[in-house]
């Protein structure tokens, strides 16, 4: 009787162990679809001009 009521309780740990691994499994951020290997990345110089609101004076003397 000791011994099903244990196998009972660790049954019951591990179950629910997984089910919160599950969770925080589907809690992770979607990825981006633009981001990625496969899709062509933007210009570095354009993401910096965009980042730092270069005005067209800045954009003339950064190229």
């Amino acid at each position: 009787m000791i011994k099903k009521k244990f196998y009972l309780m660790v049954s019951i740990a591990l179950l629910c162990c997984n089910l919160i691994l599950v969770f925080f499994l589907l809690q992770v951020p979607k990825i981006n679809r633009n981001e990625g290997p496969m899709r062509r990345q933007p210009n570095p110089k354009m993401v910096i001009i965009e980042k730092l609101h270069f005005d067209d004076n800045q954009v003339k003397a950064y190229e």
